[in-house]
């Protein structure tokens, strides 16, 4: 299993407990802020969120016999180790156990360029802290310190080819069959190197 995503699973279940403890004085009723919201005509009242083990049968199946609305997954077909077999996992997650369709959305880091992807050349330079990577579009470490993450000028025409250009990872996320993206590291435009290399071409982040 590729430690780094380990620790983001990790990163986000903490975060959800967190959520879950949100005051010390109450006690937490998960029923209590019930709501719920429409998609391609699904009612969707409970999700769930997965990045991790998806390359093993029987982690697809269990999430399979769940009964959640919808569904985020890593779609998996582009690491370059550990790979899933993305077909099989949309075949078996795209409808709950009594037949009705589910909302499957693919995880994607788009402020983030991760060295574990098969769209890391090998004559890629990673940044470091005090100097950008090559291509350009390479800014600068994780802030928070995960190994192999580096944010990135999201706006270079590079970094978006690779996800909306022709044959691109947003187009193999579609033929896959998904219903759709679940974009993480939105909030690239807040980091403090990003803003940097933004000003420096004159952008807005």
């Amino acid at each position: 299993m590729n430690y780094f995503r380990l620790l983001k699973q990790v990163s986000f279940f903490s975060f959800m407990v967190l959520l879950l403890t949100y005051c010390e004085d109450e006690i937490y009723d998960p029923y209590a802020f019930e709501s719920s919201a429409q998609l391609n005509g699904i009612k969707v009242e409970y999700w769930m969120y997965q990045i991790q083990w998806l390359d093993e049968y029987e982690a697809i199946d269990e999430l399979d016999n769940t009964e959640y609305e919808m569904l985020v997954v890593e779609p998996g077909f582009n690491f370059i180790d550990f790979i899933y077999d993305t077909e099989y996992l949309v075949s078996a997650l795209k409808y709950r156990p009594g037949g009705e369709e589910r909302i499957l959305l693919a995880y994607i880091d788009i402020g983030q360029a991760e060295d574990y992807r098969s769209y890391w050349e090998n004559y890629w330079v990673a940044p470091t802290k005090d100097q950008a990577g090559d291509p350009d579009f390479l800014v600068t470490i994780d802030p928070d310190g995960w190994s192999g993450n580096y944010p990135v000028a999201y706006w270079d025409p590079d970094w978006k080819s690779l996800w909306l250009g022709p044959g691109g990872l947003i187009q193999q996320i579609i033929e896959y069959g998904f219903d759709g993206i679940y974009l993480d590291w939105v909030e690239a435009y807040d980091d403090d190197k990003v803003r940097q290399e933004a000003e420096r071409v004159g952008l807005n982040p």
